[in-house]
């Protein structure tokens, strides 16, 4: 299984979306970082997390320990965050 968190309105082929704004319709609605993450352990090989975690706030050590409980061996983790000197327009 293929996961896309905090995703909103962003949909990738063959990946199951997790966010918690029910107006993006996602495939599950979950609080990140606060909910157990809805699937068995070990069964997701892939994770897409772009520009999510630096919205995570105290919750962001639950959240990866939810997605290590996830992972299965070998589990793509592909994460994007802003750099800390990036300028916001």
């Amino acid at each position: 299984m293929k996961i896309n968190i905090g995703g909103g309105f962003k949909r990738y082929d063959g990946f199951v979306n997790l966010d918690a704004d029910p107006l993006t319709n996602p495939d599950y609605l979950v609080r990140l970082g606060e909910d157990v993450l809805p699937f068995e352990d070990n069964t997701v090989d892939e994770v897409k997390a772009y520009h999510i975690l630096e919205h995570i706030g105290p919750g962001f050590f639950q959240l990866m320990k939810e997605l290590y409980r996830v992972a299965e061996h070998g589990c793509i983790l592909d994460i994007i965050v802003p750099h800390h000197f990036q300028q916001y327009i």
